[in-house]
């Protein structure tokens, strides 16, 4: 009979290897080989720790946790900034799908083909 494993908690996994301060950030990379897990789990991992209220803080240095709470607003107006960007992006991208929608597709014979 072999024992039924669970899932890991990967936000509690990520945040045991953060270290407090950004001159000692850990690369998403690292935490990544570490761990032996996707890019994208670390990523997530790390989102749900913010919604979890965590002081997480990501940039060019990697990932650390902080105390200062200046640079916890700072970080959140860039994470704001990315996300209307992104929301201009789809935007654009629903904009773009309803004029491709007008379009009428051509054939060398017209409609008959």
């Amino acid at each position: 009979m072999t024992a039924l494993t669970t899932a890991p908690d990967w936000p509690d996994l990520i945040r045991t290897r953060l270290m407090w301060g950004r001159d000692r950030a850990r690369t998403i990379g690292s935490l990544q080989e570490q761990l032996r897990c996707t890019r994208r789990t670390v990523e997530r991992a790390i989102e749900q720790s913010r919604l979890e209220g965590f002081p997480v803080c990501t940039g060019p240095e990697g990932v650390w946790l902080t105390t200062d709470a200046a640079e916890l607003r700072a970080h959140a107006d860039r994470l704001r900034q990315r996300a209307i960007t992104q929301l201009l992006g789809a935007r654009a991208l629903r904009a773009t799908a309803r004029r491709h929608e007008r379009v009428q597709q051509t054939t060398l014979f017209g409609d008959a083909a």
